[in-house]
């Protein structure tokens, strides 16, 4: 058998311990001065400054840093060694250039990737407490704020600032369960799209285009504090009811608005998709409607596009508001989407403002009435058939998507008590379908 060197031994990280290279735009290739290794355990691979340039005790330094691991684990040896170490050098990029290099090497919708460098901005401008004016609204492309955000520094991300970030967007609502789960998905959200500017993917693109990269990358070690419970859809509204009134009030008084919430409850369009919705996707003789891109708009992702199956009432319902001037889309107006550097706008604004009171007023006070319905129709699906209808019918990339967020099952199996202590001969529970 061939005689094996233990990891505990620094002979065998001599040779694995390496210098890091970067390499800039120009091309040039610029070594780390001290060592570095790469070390995976528990599922987890992590590459660690040594803080030295002697081979020989970068390797002493590794074999005590894999001894430490194996005892206590990341969170002893990450506190530690990252603490000892020297700083690592920075990019020298600015959190505008990383966002502009991310939409250039790797681009996403325009409405995905708006909400991303937002998020990014309003973490960034936080810890630097620049506190810039906002303005009235976060996706208003021309805010002084972002001009503000985009001149920090890359570095200002490092993962002790995030954490103390998060304790301090936590800290007004301690004490408060109800305000302190809100702000904790605030944060998560926040976090989440943040984040996704340093993904797999766009790091591999920077990679690609020789763009030096932060070390270490941005919210990468950062694990989520707080709990932001249950985001689980859970019905409040009675979709009858809901729709028998929006025929009786609407259908011929405002029939834009009837529309809308046809679309949104019957067919669980998004708002986008309503307002990109023309005729020709309206397909009665097949019982569905098609969400795709068109010439004029792009759907949210890939998995968005396809066919929702409707009942044959919605299309008689939906050709009763349909113009007689044979327009191109199926809710007013017939303009098409101006040009704007915005990356959300909506055609049929007046009317999705106009159809979100008349929800409040009948009792759908969430936060995003429209959404609710969307929402309310997988729940429907989802009780109709099951839970892989529902995801079908709304078009999501993933069926955990689904049930954590749209479909509220209604149908549990309970306990027969009444039967139970009504019957005198019984002798075990039984159980009953709601």
């Amino acid at each position: 058998m061939a005689n094996t060197v233990s990891r505990f031994s620094p002979r065998y990280w001599r040779t694995r311990v390496f210098r890091p290279v970067a390499v800039r735009p120009d091309g040039t290739r610029d070594e780390a001065q001290h060592f570095f290794v790469r070390v995976g355990h528990a599922g987890r691979r992590e590459a660690i400054g040594l803080g030295t340039n002697d081979r020989e005790a970068a390797a002493r330094k590794a074999a005590a840093l894999y001894a430490k691991l194996k005892a206590g684990g990341w969170d002893r040896v990450l506190r530690e060694f990252r603490r000892e170490t020297a700083a690592p050098k920075e990019t020298g990029l600015s959190v505008g250039e990383w966002i502009a290099l991310a939409s250039e090497y790797a681009p996403n919708p325009p409405r995905t990737a708006t909400n991303y460098a937002y998020a990014l901005r309003r973490v960034a401008a936080d810890i630097a407490q620049a506190k810039p004016a906002r303005g009235k609204s976060r996706f208003d492309p021309c805010g002084a704020w972002r001009e503000q955000t985009d001149t920090l520094a890359l570095a200002t991300l490092t993962p002790v600032a995030v954490e103390d970030w998060m304790l301090t967007f936590l800290k007004p609502h301690r004490g408060k369960p109800l305000a302190e789960q809100k702000a904790t998905r605030s944060m998560a959200s926040y976090l989440r799209n943040a984040r996704a500017l340093f993904s797999r993917r766009v790091l591999d693109a920077m990679r690609k285009h020789n763009v030096p990269l932060p070390n270490p990358i941005p919210f990468a070690d950062v694990r989520l504090a707080g709990k932001a419970g249950s985001t689980r859809y859970h019905s409040t509204i009675d979709a009858r009811a809901l729709l028998r009134d929006a025929q009786a009030e609407l259908a011929e008084s405002d029939p834009d608005a009837y529309a809308v919430i046809l679309l949104a409850l019957g067919a669980g369009l998004r708002r986008s998709e309503i307002d990109a919705l023309q005729w020709q996707s309206v397909m009665p003789d097949r019982g569905i409607i098609r969400v795709q891109t068109t010439a004029q708009r792009h759907v949210k992702s890939e998995e968005s596009e396809g066919d929702v199956v409707c009942d044959a009432a919605l299309f008689v319902e939906l050709e009763k508001t349909r113009r007689p001037d044979g327009t191109l889309y199926v809710v007013q107006p017939s303009t098409e989407h101006p040009p704007t550097r915005a990356a959300q706008f909506y055609r049929c604004k007046p009317t999705f403002d106009r159809v979100t009171a008349w929800l409040k007023a009948h009792g759908v006070l969430t936060a995003k009435p429209l959404h609710t319905l969307r929402k309310e129709f997988g729940s429907l699906v989802a009780d109709a058939g099951d839970i892989h209808q529902a995801m079908l019918q709304l078009r999501h990339a993933q069926i955990s998507t689904t049930e954590a967020f749209y479909a509220d099952r209604r149908h549990r199996a309970t306990v027969g008590v009444g039967a139970i202590l009504n019957s005198p001969t019984a002798t075990s529970a039984t159980i009953d379908e709601k």
